[in-house]
């Protein structure tokens, strides 16, 4: 199988919030705005999001417990300032770990999200090395 693209597609019944949430504090632009579905995109990613449609059973809303995005940001700091002093659920503080600094924040349906700046110094293996002696 070959992906031409990966829209990952949330179910919620908060689009109003949800738009709001993704185009004044996190930069998407709406590409598509429908009755009950919306896809918006900031540079390389696209998500979408619709309402559940009663007659569907596969478009009923889920639990976003678990769920997160991992987004690389320039500065994890300053992001986290600017969307916690703006509404967004604080859910993890700024912190370094091995791979470089980030933080958490949640969306108005639950979704995590891990902004975060690579160290380009992390070697990944560091990490599988520190496995293999367990």
């Amino acid at each position: 199988m070959r992906i031409n693209a990966f829209v990952p597609l949330f179910i919620t019944e908060r689009l109003d919030e949800t738009r709001a949430f993704y185009t004044d504090h996190m930069g998407f632009t709406i590409t598509i705005d429908a009755p009950g579905y919306m896809e918006l995109r900031n540079g390389a990613a696209t998500v979408a999001f619709m309402v559940p449609a009663p007659e569907d059973a596969a478009t009923r809303p889920g639990d976003a417990q678990g769920l997160f995005w991992s987004l690389e940001v320039e500065d994890v700091d300053s992001e986290w300032a600017r969307l916690t002093s703006t509404g967004a659920a604080a859910i993890k503080p700024p912190e370094d770990m091995p791979w470089g600094r980030g933080c958490v924040v949640a969306d108005p349906n639950g979704i995590g999200l891990y902004l975060t700046k690579p160290d380009p110094s992390f070697d990944p293996a560091s990490l599988q090395a520190g496995a293999d002696q367990k």
